[in-house]
């Protein structure tokens, strides 16, 4: 694999080990902790960070919330296989529910020239949601913003910041407009209005600086 350039963000560290894998940086450990705080240069030229990285050994952090919480009975379960997660279960209008979802807490800091998040998602023709949260409750107003899946084919989104609207439960808030750089929570969430089984897969969430001349 050819060397990649990477950009660091004003840190000074020493023995790094950096993980590098198709030109793309992954993590870096120093003294045991691990600080994906560094861009690497992708294979399209522009300048990413990985948002989510996949792995089976993170399934336990990723938190199940479905309306189970307001007296529903949906039910869901996020698997990691491969590099690939898989966020499914069962929507349920019975007990006044209606929505599942799943979502996962983000520590690194995030540079502040990526201004685009790009998901790779394989779904079953539902609308889910992309829904971020700078703070760390798991009660607290969402930015969000809806995505149709294809039944059984990958697609690639992507998703800038003025995009995403502030919510809570279901109602739109007067907030400040999402800056990336303060992502506390990244998640899907389900509530169609279509009852039945659902799944959507996807791989590591990425962070892009659209800005960069390739």
């Amino acid at each position: 694999m050819p060397p990649v350039k990477l950009r660091a963000r004003s840190h000074s560290y020493s023995h790094l080990n950096c993980w590098l894998t198709k030109g793309r940086l992954f993590s870096i450990t120093l003294m045991g902790a691990v600080l994906p705080v560094f861009g690497a240069i992708s294979d399209e030229g522009v300048l990413m960070t990985p948002l989510v990285t996949l792995s089976e050994q993170q399934s336990t952090d990723w938190k199940l919330i479905n309306d189970t919480v307001m007296g529903g009975v949906s039910n869901s379960l996020l698997d990691i296989s491969a590099g690939i997660a898989t966020f499914s279960g069962h929507l349920s209008f019975e007990q006044n529910g209606g929505f599942a979802s799943t979502r996962i807490s983000i520590s690194q800091v995030i540079p502040s020239e990526l201004n685009l998040i790009r998901i790779h998602v394989k779904g079953d023709g539902r609308t889910y949601q992309l829904r971020l949260r700078t703070d760390d409750s798991w009660d607290s107003f969402s930015y969000s913003h809806p995505f149709k899946t294809e039944r059984e084919r990958w697609v690639s989104i992507e998703f800038k910041a003025d995009d995403f609207i502030p919510v809570y439960r279901g109602r739109t808030l007067d907030a400040p407009q999402l800056n990336y750089a303060d992502i506390k929570q990244v998640g899907f969430l389900l509530a169609d209005k279509q009852a039945g089984d659902f799944a959507l897969s996807f791989k590591n969430i990425e962070l892009i600086d659209s800005n960069r001349n390739k």
